[in-house]
This record gives structure tokens, sequence and C-alpha cells, in this order.
């Protein structure tokens, strides 16, 4: 076929009686899609909308492969636990969200150990030592995972205890609140009781002190 110009009925043929999308046309025809878009106005020959192009998607988010009729996945647009990725985010394209990806990067060991403390866990635990000498530490640096999950503080002197540290922003989103409980219900199958501080708990240093001294207190 001859590359500068494209047959008025084959054009046609392909767009509208066949209904593929303009990729397809200019893989299977060896042009570009520029070159498809510009033959299609040339025609006169109606270009789809965005509505219309993607009327064939598949919605079934219980199967992990997602395509159009024409057979394009669209598989990075929603993670293999079903949720949909969200655009203009870095894991857009990927296939993943962001709960998989945390969870991918402990199971495989690639989390940040040499991540520091901020400002309000620093200042949990001085104030853990403080109160209960040597007895909690601080692990969430990644070098304690249970189950891909990184607790803020573990017990020290053999009880199966947990302190977690949580934003006040951050931990009210709902897709924080899912893994948060997921997270309570992971270390409660290993035995370990968790005792949650806000961060705007800590602006109240007595109340602070009882709660932790209470939760010590309980075997």
């Amino acid at each position: 076929m001859n590359k500068l110009n494209i047959p008025k009925n084959i054009l046609k043929t392909e767009y509208i009686n066949n209904k593929n999308s303009t990729c397809k046309i200019a893989n299977k025809l060896g042009y570009s899609i520029s070159a498809i878009y510009s033959y299609l106005k040339k025609y006169n020959i109606k270009i789809r909308s965005m509505s219309e192009a993607t009327k064939g998607i598949s919605r079934n988010r219980n199967n992990k492969n997602h395509f159009y009729k024409d057979g394009r996945t669209l598989r990075k647009y929603y993670c293999k636990c079903s949720k949909k990725i969200k655009r203009n985010t870095a894991l857009y394209g990927q296939g993943m969200c962001n709960s998989c990806a945390v969870r991918r990067q402990h199971i495989k060991g690639l989390f940040n150990y040499n991540r520091k403390p901020n400002k309000k866990e620093l200042f949990l635990n001085s104030l853990l030592q403080r109160i209960l000498f040597k007895k909690y530490k601080y692990i969430g640096d990644g070098k304690v995972l249970i189950e891909g999950l990184n607790p803020d503080f573990i017990n020290c002197n053999g009880q199966k205890k947990i302190i977690e540290l949580y934003g006040d922003y951050w931990h009210n989103l709902p897709r924080y609140k899912e893994l948060d409980t997921r997270r309570i219900r992971t270390y409660a199958k290993y035995g370990y009781k968790t005792l949650i501080i806000w961060e705007r708990e800590l602006k109240d240093i007595n109340k602070l002190i009882f709660k932790i001294k209470e939760f010590d207190r309980i075997c």
C-alpha cells in the first residue's frame, strides 16, 4: 500500500465498521496515529468522543485483566486487589495501588532502613524512656516487620506489646483507616496488644503518661 495515501474505503471500514481504534489502525496500516487523525478529518469521518471510544471497557473489577474491545489492556488502571489507581500519582501505570506497593516493599526488603524518626516520634520516644526506661524501643525504621507491617515502638522485656503513633490527618483518611484496621488485626493474630496514640494526645502530657502506664500495667 502507498504510504502517501490511505484509501477512504479502507479507513472507513476499519474505523466505522470494525470500530478499531486509531492506535490499532496505525499499527495495522503502518502509519502514525497523527496521520490517521489527519486522514479522518480529510475524509470528513466523524471522530469518536472519549466516552464513545471507551464504551467497550470491561468494568469487572474481580477480574485482574481489564481490556478494551480492541485488546488494549486496562490493567494499569486497577490494582490486583481491585482498587482503582488514581491518575497523577507516582504508581499510576504500574498496576499497583499505594497500599500494595508499600506491602511489596516490606516483603521484598526494599524498605528504607535508614529512615529517621520524625519530631513527634522523637518526642514520644523520649517520653517512653523517661517513664518506662528501656522498656520500649523505636523500630519504625523497618527493622521489625510483621507480615510486611512495620510498628513504631515495641516492648523489649519479652511482653508482646506494640505502640503506634498515628498522625491526625493521614490516619483519618479512608484508605489509612482500612490499613490500620488490618494492621491491628495482624498484630493480634501474633499475640501482640497494641496501644494507639494520636498526635493530638501529645499535647496533654499528664493524660498521655497515665494512658501509657495503664497499657504497660496490663499483662
